[in-house]
């Protein structure tokens, strides 16, 4: 099976997706190697939940503007952050796409001291995936099938940043058949 690597890129789901727990999901792919992917659920704000709120149920005084999203059914209580690099620690995990995900105190105690990068979204849980499971997929092949397939959809910080929801999974959508035209055009 030919592996496309989709780090650093978003996965979209499909109108009619099967699996109801992805669906009108838009999760970023940090991680995507012949041993498996993982990605962050990145449209999904946990209803009535700060940032500053759950950064206080761990012991961290910081007012940090936005919401939580619920990343993905995996580690749902792991706290990532993903962000732009203008603040990064040793740890934190590049992209290659002007993005960096970070989930170590080294970067909470950066933004404690009120290093806070320009663009940011925090998030709990993860998504991941088996060797070959994510492409299968993507192809459809067995077990899986063309409904559980995923769109895939290149890194728009505009769009990753501002909007949230339906209105992020809306943008995404268009990102990724704009991308797909313009593949077959080319």
């Amino acid at each position: 099976m030919n592996i496309q690597n989709l780090t650093g890129q978003l996965i979209v789901a499909p109108p009619k997706i099967v699996d109801r727990r992805f669906n009108n999901t838009v999760i970023y792919i940090n991680s995507h190697t012949p041993a498996g992917a993982w990605g962050l659920v990145i449209n999904k704000p946990i209803n009535g939940m700060s940032n500053k709120e759950i950064l206080e149920r761990v012991s961290i005084t910081l007012d940090l503007p936005g919401e939580v999203h619920a990343g993905g059914p995996v580690n749902s209580t792991s706290l990532h952050f993903l962000h732009t690099p203008d603040v990064c620690t040793m740890e934190s995990q590049h992209g290659g796409t002007g993005l960096a995900v970070s989930s170590d105190m080294g970067f909470v105690n950066l933004l404690v001291d009120g290093n806070i990068p320009k663009q940011y979204r925090l998030i709990l849980g993860a998504c991941s995936w088996g060797p070959g499971q994510l492409e299968g997929e993507l192809a459809g092949i067995e077990p899986w099938s063309k409904e559980h397939s995923w769109l895939v959809a290149p890194i728009d910080h505009e769009v990753m940043f501002n909007l949230t929801g339906m209105d992020l999974w809306r943008a995404s959508v268009e990102l990724s058949a704009r991308s797909a035209v313009s593949e077959w055009m080319s």
